[in-house]
């Protein structure tokens, strides 16, 4: 594999491509995207073994949990395999281990994933490690550098080699089926139904930054819970079909004093969440002025990505979301050193990359997405209705804050930007 000084890339975002393969984490190969687009990365240490294999981004109007959820227990050809229920990494993140058994009868651990990038589409990827906990230690943590710069946007690195005969892609299950717990407009939970909305927030790492994390919890007046808002309005949720279905997201709560306590299905521990964080829903025909952002970042020792994604509302009925980011990274050192950058929003995307002796950028822009990012809105309840100019018509929980200083949107939590700050 080349060195950084000699990657011969004139395009910067090509220049990039070649930082990416570049920076594999040592005893790490990576083959050529087979025809279906799927490129398998590949590490050995003695008789312990991982492949990674990353598909091909999609476009995809559901949310990043959802999506996954319509993949996590597809078949993995030539294993016997179970997983273990999703975990949102962070908003952008989503896994499940799990384990399997091979042909051979050698035992495994199975792990699936997907990302949101910060520029649109979802990726998927999923991996097949030796079950030894001391190579899992090492192994894990490098697998995920090497999925990151599919998951910030940069293109996969591949290696020349031909692929080999047992480079096969796993089945994959049905693209972006819809979200099946829907019922009739209007025909789900009805208001008197809930008992509230609780959010919970955590300090968790991402890469090596710390962030704050939240998390939200439906409760219902049957004495049940749901972890995670669903994807749909709450008017239009068929709460007892997603229960059947979806076991281990629910669970019982109780409420002793100013706390509910919470309790997942199979789980012991409880989950002590304070009364005062229950959110609020919308008053009828509601108008919102503002706009609300959040904003998430993930870094390892050779790269920072940041992304940004926000709503605007207005008095007058309209609505504007946008989003954007950028990824630096270096690697190197002195005349060695290779430095590029990747920044990006909604419509366009510029890139450079530098070192002591050659540089180069480069920019593009696509037509307007903006008929598809905004147009009208209407809040009733615990319902955000969405018409989009493009006249596509998306229906979405809502809650927020008694001051609207903080809102639900799009499986997190956005906080009002002050006058004059994005």
């Amino acid at each position: 594999m080349s060195s950084p000084a000699r990657c011969s890339c004139t395009a910067a975002l090509a220049a990039l491509t070649c930082f990416t393969a570049a920076a594999l984490p040592a005893g790490w190969t990576a083959e050529p995207a087979d025809g279906s687009g799927v490129h398998v990365y590949r590490h050995s240490r003695g008789s312990q073994q991982a492949e990674l294999r990353i598909y091909p981004a999609e476009a995809g109007a559901q949310p990043l949990m959802a999506w996954f959820e319509a993949r996590r227990l597809a078949p993995l050809p030539g294993y016997r395999s179970s997983f273990k229920p999703a975990r949102q990494a962070s908003p952008m993140l989503v896994l499940a281990n799990g384990e399997g058994v091979d042909a051979r009868g050698r035992a495994v651990h199975l792990v699936r994933m997907a990302c949101q990038r910060p520029q649109g589409g979802l990726v998927f990827a999923e991996a097949v490690l030796s079950a030894d906990a001391g190579y899992l230690k090492q192994a894990v943590p490098e697998m995920a550098s090497v999925l990151e710069p599919a998951c910030v946007g940069q293109s996969a690195a591949v290696a020349p080699p031909a692929p080999t005969a047992h480079a096969k892609p796993a089945a994959r299950a049905a693209d972006d089926a819809p979200y099946a717990h829907v019922t009739p407009k209007g025909q789900g939970l009805k208001t008197g139904e809930i008992e509230a909305v609780l959010r919970e927030w955590r300090d968790e790492r991402s890469g090596m930054t710390m962030q704050v994390r939240t998390y939200y919890h439906l409760l219902l007046k049957d004495g049940s819970y749901r972890k995670g808002l669903p994807p749909v309005a709450l008017e239009d949720f068929d709460a007892a079909a997603a229960r059947r279905a979806e076991g281990d997201t629910w669970g019982r709560w109780t409420r002793e004093r100013g706390q509910y306590h919470l309790v997942r299905t199979g789980s012991r521990h409880v989950n002590k969440v304070s009364a005062d964080t229950a959110r609020q829903p919308a008053r009828r025909d509601e108008k919102l002025e503002g706009t609300w952002a959040v904003h998430t970042a993930y870094s390892t020792a050779w790269s920072v990505a940041r992304s940004r994604r926000d709503i605007q509302f207005g008095h007058d009925g309209r609505f504007a979301r946008s989003s954007g980011g950028d990824v630096v990274g270096s690697m190197g050192a002195g005349a060695d050193a290779v430095a590029g950058s990747v920044t990006h929003d909604d419509d366009s995307s510029a890139a450079t990359i530098g070192s002591s002796t050659a540089g180069g950028g480069s920019s593009r822009r696509r037509a307007s997405t903006l008929p598809d990012r905004s147009g009208s809105y209407r809040l009733d309840g615990y319902t955000l209705e969405l018409r989009y100019d493009s006249g596509r018509v998306e229906r979405l929980p809502f809650v927020a804050t008694t001051d609207r200083d903080a809102l639900y949107f799009g499986g997190e939590e956005l906080s009002r930007v002050k006058p004059g700050k994005r």
